[in-house]
C-alpha cells in the first residue's frame, strides 16, 4: 500500500542527490505508472461491459479509444495540479506566481 502522507511529505521537500532521495524518486516514479496501468485496465474492463462496438474493434483501435479517455482525463488532472502550481505554492501568505514577482523568481523547491 501507497503512504500517501510520506509522498507529499518527499514532494514538498528540497531535491537533493542522496541515494536515498533517488530512491524514494523512483518509487514515487513506479507508484504512478502502476496507476496509470490499473487505470487504464479498469478503462479497458469498463468498456467492454458497457460498450458493444468497443469488444469489436482490433487491439490498435481499442488502444486509440482509451488514450482519447485518459487524455480527458489528464486533462482535468493537469488543470488541477497547474492551479495548485499558481496559487498554493508560494511561501509568503496572500501571494501567488501571479501577483508576486519574489514568488515568481524564487519559487518553492517542492521536490
Amino acid at each position: 500500500m501507497v503512504d500517501y502522507e510520506r509522498l507529499w511529505q518527499t514532494a514538498n521537500e528540497r531535491a537533493e542527490d542522496s541515494e536515498e532521495k533517488m530512491k524514494d524518486y523512483l518509487a514515487i516514479i513506479i507508484a504512478f505508472m502502476g496507476l496509470q496501468t490499473a487505470v487504464c485496465w479498469t478503462l479497458h474492463k469498463l468498456m467492454v461491459l458497457f460498450n458493444p462496438i468497443y469488444d469489436k474493434m482490433n487491439i490498435s483501435k481499442k488502444a486509440d479509444y482509451i488514450t482519447r479517455y485518459l487524455a480527458i482525463a489528464h486533462a482535468f488532472l493537469s488543470t488541477f495540479t497547474s492551479y495548485l502550481g499558481i496559487f498554493h505554492f508560494c511561501d509568503k501568505e496572500g501571494s501567488t506566481f501571479i501577483n508576486d514577482l519574489d514568488c515568481m523568481s524564487n519559487p518553492k523547491n517542492f521536490h
